[in-house]
């Protein structure tokens, strides 16, 4: 029997160039077995289609999942929870989950925050101290323009000099010093637990619209499928 040698290359794709004049700097356009672009277009249209209604539902599942793990874990602190399932009249349910991961507040974040805790009120009608829920800190920042010669490209010997004496280089090269920090705010640790106990729902819908933090959702059983274990 005749041993087939490997050819060690991929075969070539099926393609038929078509025949049609080509302006000077158009893309020429082939002919290829399948239907993969009709494909690979439709799914990306139901792909945008999908995301755009995602967009809009999750604003609105977002409250109701919200105000309940607010409402447990302000009632049951000692067994808090961090999701729930929502469920419609089809008994299909997605699972929601309001993580304690919060984003980091720059200085037009700080002022939407100071502007938040003055308007707002907790449960007892006193107005929140700010800074029993925030914190500044400095946050480093890099300007790697410095390493950038007047051409606008990169310079070895700046780069080198300025690795091995940072402030020296930048006087040398008259530009300002590209280490700097600025101020931004973080949640104290215990921001997410207490923002449950302090404040009612309706409030914390207005927290949550200012200091953000990460909120999930996971589809769960549909309506004829099988239920998620």
């Amino acid at each position: 029997m005749k041993v087939k040698k490997p050819k060690h290359v991929l075969a070539p794709l099926a393609i038929k160039s078509i025949n049609r004049p080509a302006e000077k700097g158009t893309i020429p356009t082939l002919l290829v077995d399948g239907n993969y672009p009709t494909r690979y277009n439709e799914a990306v249209a139901a792909k945008k289609a999908a995301e755009e209604l995602l967009g809009l539902l999750r604003p609105i599942m977002q409250p109701d999942a919200v105000s309940e793990i607010c409402r447990h874990n302000a009632e049951k602190p000692w067994d808090a929870i961090a999701s729930v399932r929502l469920e419609d009249e089809q008994h299909s349910t997605t699972l929601v989950s309001w993580t304690s991961a919060y984003a980091v507040l720059d200085e037009a974040g700080i002022k939407a925050a100071e502007d938040l805790f003055r308007r707002i009120r907790k449960q007892d009608g006193h107005v929140p101290e700010i800074n029993d829920y925030l914190s500044r800190h400095l946050v480093p920042k890099f300007d790697t323009k410095c390493f950038m010669g007047p051409d606008g490209k990169f310079d070895q010997q700046r780069y080198d000099v300025i690795v091995e004496a940072l402030s020296a280089a930048c006087e040398r090269f008259g530009i300002p010093n590209p280490l700097s920090t600025e101020e931004a705010a973080l949640v104290l640790p215990d921001f997410h637990e207490r923002r449950c106990r302090d404040f009612d729902a309706a409030t914390n819908q207005e927290i949550g619209a200012v200091i953000k933090n990460t909120v999930r959702f996971t589809p769960g059983a549909t309506a004829g499928s099988t239920a998620e274990q």
